[in-house]
């Protein structure tokens, strides 16, 4: 409308009314895809916890969960996968223990007692007897070469291939760490610059106003104003996802949210 009065008034080109109006069309297909981005976004929402695709939710518009740093622990022993290895060690130590048990020999006793009470004719027993036995039972295994060997190695195939694994997710949790250590510098960088495009932004329309800096100076702006909010909602979503990822090769997710 400003532009449009100031070509009424000869003050202003053409020129700048079609500039004008290519940013408002932009403007308003950069919502329209938005809006459907929007709408498949709550989609595949509803895809993930069981509603029908075409069923209505509504998403609070807040900001995201404040997010932590990377924090001095090193400690994985948290992890559900380290957990499961250490219990898969111990398993295999207990078939060490019962292998052991079955190459030591084994001895019993036992006792028992019996009585016989037969036919009676003529107020007369045929059969009227008592016993009592006692005995002892001793078995020794015979060891074949290599077959106990054979059942106690897995136990260190499973230290094996826990130090491995471990060796693995600390690997990972480093690389997590340093993810996240970089989307903070990221974000950093981009809160500043959203703060100096809203300065340009700022000073950039002052001078439009007073006549000394042209509409495709200010429109530029504009354009760069634009485009440091977008990166800096990206790097403040991109270091949420960091920091899920640093929490999750730590074992501390599930402990932070329970929080």
């Amino acid at each position: 409308q400003t532009v449009r009065k100031a070509e009424a008034a000869g003050m202003s080109d053409r020129n700048d009314v079609l500039k004008v109006e290519v940013k408002v069309n932009e403007g308003a297909l950069n919502l329209k895809r938005t809006e459907n981005a929007v709408r498949l976004a709550k989609m595949n929402l509803c895809h993930y916890i069981g509603y029908p695709l075409d069923s209505e939710v509504d998403v609070a518009e807040s900001s995201l969960p404040e997010s932590g740093s990377v924090s001095g622990s090193t400690d994985i022993s948290g992890r559900p996968e380290y957990q499961m290895l250490d219990k898969k060690v111990q398993a295999a130590a207990q078939q060490v223990r019962m292998t052991r048990a079955d190459a030591l020999p084994q001895a019993g006793i036992f006792a028992g007692y019996g009585y016989t009470h037969g036919l009676t004719v003529n107020d007369e027993t045929f059969i009227d007897k008592a016993g009592f036995s006692v005995g002892a039972k001793v078995g020794i295994p015979i060891f074949h070469f290599g077959e106990h060997f054979y059942k106690v190695n897995p136990v260190e195939q499973a230290v094996s291939e826990r130090d491995s694994n471990y060796e693995l997710m600390t690997l990972e949790m480093s690389k997590a760490a340093n993810e996240l250590d970089e989307s903070e510098y990221e974000r950093a960088l981009a809160a500043g610059n959203t703060a100096s495009a809203e300065e340009n932004v700022r000073v950039s329309r002052l001078h439009y106003d007073a006549g000394t800096e042209t509409l495709s100076d200010l429109l530029e702006a504009q354009t760069l104003w634009q485009v440091a909010n977008r990166d800096s909602i990206e790097a403040d979503i991109n270091h949420f996802l960091a920091w899920l990822s640093y929490l999750k090769t730590t074992g501390q997710i599930c402990n932070e949210f329970i929080k």
